[in-house]
């Protein structure tokens, strides 16, 4: 299922240019702004549309920073659906509001993802290119 449309702030949509035109200096592409611009492009597009979008900007930004070996399709197919699921939970109306209510996504992404995936599995070159499903016991909800 997909989220109401939630129109993104200024500035949200100054990060997504920056993400897209590929000025974003790496040293801005935490993990926060990781989050902010997958919530950007799940409340502003149907669900497989964002997936697909934002795998590919992501991608094409990865190997702009020299960083292509990093990307990783699986992690990036994940999170996009803990955010789905998080939005449709929260129903946020703004970033700030999805972040404040949305408190666990913000922790190390590698605890958030060893509670559903193992390190052989998602470290793989198949996870890496293509998704792959948990393979630890897991609930997909987020709250």
């Amino acid at each position: 299922m997909s989220v109401d449309r939630v129109v993104p702030d200024e500035s949200d949509l100054d990060l997504k240019r920056s993400f897209t035109d590929l000025s974003l200096p790496e040293s801005a592409f935490t993990h926060e702004n990781h989050l902010r611009l997958g919530w950007v492009y799940v409340v502003s597009y149907p669900l497989s549309d964002a997936v697909d979008l934002f795998a590919e900007d992501l991608k094409t930004y990865a190997t702009h920073v020299g960083a292509s070996k990093k990307f990783n399709m699986t992690i990036t197919w994940f999170y996009i659906m803990l955010i789905n699921e998080a939005q449709q939970q929260s129903k946020a109306t703004s970033w700030e509001s999805f972040k404040t209510n949305n408190p666990e996504l913000f922790a190390p992404y590698k605890t958030v993802l060893s509670r559903h995936f193992s390190d052989t599995v998602l470290n793989s070159e198949k996870a890496r290119l293509e998704v792959v499903l948990p393979d630890l016991q897991s609930n997909l909800v987020v709250g």
